[in-house]
């Protein structure tokens, strides 16, 4: 079990952002626990945007994945843990006016409720609440450009796996603002 299945927050800071999402994941006091990596091609990301984020923890070694397959019609993500195997399947959902993610999971759906946009949501299971996330600003650049701190509360009882989904709910909830972002700015990112 290592530092990202312990710390009670994890706050994650965007150090990238043009056709990349990478992060670096670390406690309150500033204390390294991992990052988040975009992989793939400059000219695959420039074509299609960020397709695949890894999570390695503290060791280098991949905790997670979000994987953003091509698709028509409803956008989906895949997050899967760091051997590949698969955690929850994410579907954004038709919807007017808002953005609504269902995340269906081998153990049943979870939900992410509150407002995606405003990044004030909670992450709830079959078991309940299992995470808080909030997004601050550190300036204006990061306001404008969309680029933010993200932090990640975990109650006690949450499971690795919960951890886990709600990590990677966080990844798929930034990619999907970043393609609303680049559709209205007429790039990449479908």
């Amino acid at each position: 079990m290592g530092l990202l299945d312990t710390a009670p927050v994890l706050i994650v800071d965007q150090i990238t952002f043009w056709l990349r999402s990478d992060f670096q994941i670390t406690d309150p006091d500033g204390n390294g626990l991992g990052r988040i990596e975009t992989d793939g091609g400059t000219m695959r990301r420039l074509l299609l945007g960020p397709r695949e984020l890894t999570v390695y923890d503290e060791t280098g070694a991949p905790y997670l994945k979000v994987l953003d397959p091509p698709d028509f019609g409803l956008d989906h993500f895949e997050i899967v843990d760091g051997n590949n195997e698969p955690l929850a399947r994410v579907t954004k959902k038709l919807t007017f006016m808002t953005t609504k993610l269902s995340v269906n999971t081998y153990a049943g759906d979870y939900d992410l409720v509150g407002n995606l946009g405003a990044w004030e949501l909670a992450v709830t299971g079959p078991a309940g609440e299992v995470a808080n996330v909030t997004r601050t600003y550190r300036g204006i650049a990061e306001a404008i450009t969309g680029r933010g701190t993200y932090a990640i509360q975990y109650p006690a009882e949450t499971t690795e796996v919960d951890r886990r989904i709600a990590l990677g709910c966080m990844i798929v909830v930034d990619l999907v603002l970043a393609k609303q972002r680049q559709r209205r700015a007429g790039g990449a990112g479908s």
